[in-house]
């Protein structure tokens, strides 16, 4: 078994542990620990031993004793198998199998012959499995990806990243970054899921919700543009929606906090602006104008922004991929008053009740691993690096880092950050 030492943090659902290893090539290693739940951080700083398959943790040993995995006990009096939280998650009493079945895909008939060749099915790149090899249920007429039955079929697509190299991947992503770049101009952090990421819900398949893949590795990973989004309407809604704000705007203190970041030089450098944006105006009484409050339609004035001209952001965001193999697991929304959310509840004809049915939407998440967060300079700005440029208050500035690190520690990113999807942690924290 491997040595590493034990780093545990607290965060918003308790405690996260992170295995930190020398690689057997020398260089600094990090595997974090989301299969077993750390009570307190009394394990922080401890030696360990552990088995990994790639980026996936097998067995983690400290001070003699096996944290994970623990040993199923059975019951004495139903004979049954007691799971306990430390075990892994996808673990069950049941055998569950892989969603993958080429015979219940809609692939052509000549690809699903060359299948029936194989020793085992199996589609290494899961952004094909996941896409192209969907399996339909007939019985109720969709595809699924998972499924649980007391007495019957029980599946769940699986992803096996084992023999994807991610060190390479990354090594590869930040030497294409930092092309005609100084050492100024770049700069990089390694951050960790929290709990569980959800990407892509809503994005464009044959299922009822997505998630975001590689179109060419087949692995999850963060678009910039969704990275970009996260940290601008952080910087938006936490900095120039509580400070600058007009006595007269106190009561809507959100309204024009944008039109407050486009007077701000260093947001439009970072984040390019228009030449001129919208004011909205408020009465004497502090409250909005509207110019159609039915379709909640604001009176407004264009006013120019900070460089009175428009301008291309000249902070780069680039993709984050994933430092190690990830876990792929399925979740559930449950939905219990749908003919209330439905078309008819527009018209107040169907109140929620609880005689109603919960209808259960299975998702895909991504946990058990960090993420690499890159971003450049494309240029200086009036003679000035962007990314040592500040915003905030006087002496507290805060350059791009710190407030990247701070929106996807403090609101997440992805889908369902509400209730505590897609928050990051430091791999730096002790």
């Amino acid at each position: 078994m491997e040595k590493g030492t034990l780093k545990i943090n607290a965060t918003k659902k308790g405690f996260a542990g992170i295995i930190q290893f020398t690689k057997p090539n020398g260089k600094g290693g990090q595997l974090p620990v989301s299969v077993y739940k750390f009570q307190d951080g009394s394990l922080n700083g401890k030696e360990c031993e552990f088995e990994r398959n790639g980026g996936t943790l097998m067995k983690l040993v400290v001070d003699g004793k096996t944290l994970y995995p623990t040993e199923q006990v059975r019951s004495p009096k139903t004979g049954s198998q007691n799971r306990t939280w430390e075990n892994n998650r996808q673990t069950s009493i049941v055998q569950i199998d892989d969603s993958l079945n080429i015979s219940k895909t809609f692939l052509p008939k000549d690809t699903q012959e060359i299948f029936s060749l194989a020793e085992k099915e199996e589609i290494a790149n899961f952004a094909l499995k996941f896409h192209k090899a969907a399996r339909y249920d007939e019985k109720r007429g969709v595809f699924t990806f998972f499924k649980r039955e007391r007495k019957g079929e029980n599946f769940q697509l699986k992803a096996d990243f084992s023999g994807f190299p991610f060190a390479e991947i990354a090594r590869q992503h930040r030497k294409n970054a930092k092309i005609n770049k100084k050492e100024s101009d770049f700069f990089e952090t390694e951050l960790v899921i929290d709990w569980r990421l959800a990407l892509g819900l809503g994005i464009d398949n044959v299922y009822e919700t997505g998630i975001t893949l590689h179109h060419i590795y087949g692995i999850p990973y963060i678009p910039a543009s969704a990275i970009k989004g996260v940290v601008r309407s952080w910087i938006i809604t936490h900095y120039f929606g509580e400070h600058g704000v007009p006595d007269l705007e106190k009561k809507y203190p959100f309204h024009n906090a944008e039109y407050r970041a486009y007077q701000d030089k260093n947001f439009c450098h970072w984040f390019g602006c228009p030449s001129d944006c919208d004011k909205i105006l408020f009465t004497a009484d502090g409250n909005p104008l509207y110019k159609n409050k039915a379709k909640n339609e604001y009176k407004t004035e264009k006013k120019k922004t900070a460089l009175k001209e428009e301008n291309q952001g000249k902070v780069i965001f680039f993709d984050a991929f994933s430092t190690s193999a990830p876990t792929i697991e399925p979740d559930v929304m449950n939905p219990h008053y749908q003919p209330y959310y439905s078309e008819s509840a527009n018209n107040a004809k169907t109140p929620p009740a609880d005689y109603h049915n919960p209808v259960p939407v299975f998702f895909l998440t991504v946990t058990g691993c960090s993420f690499q967060f890159m971003v450049a300079a494309r240029t200086d700005a009036d003679g000035k690096n962007p990314l040592e440029l500040g915003i905030g208050k006087k002496d507290k500035d805060k350059n791009v880092e710190e407030w990247l690190k701070e929106a996807l520690t403090n609101h997440g990113i992805g889908a369902k950050t509400a209730v505590g999807y897609g928050y990051m942690n430091s791999t730096e924290q002790a």
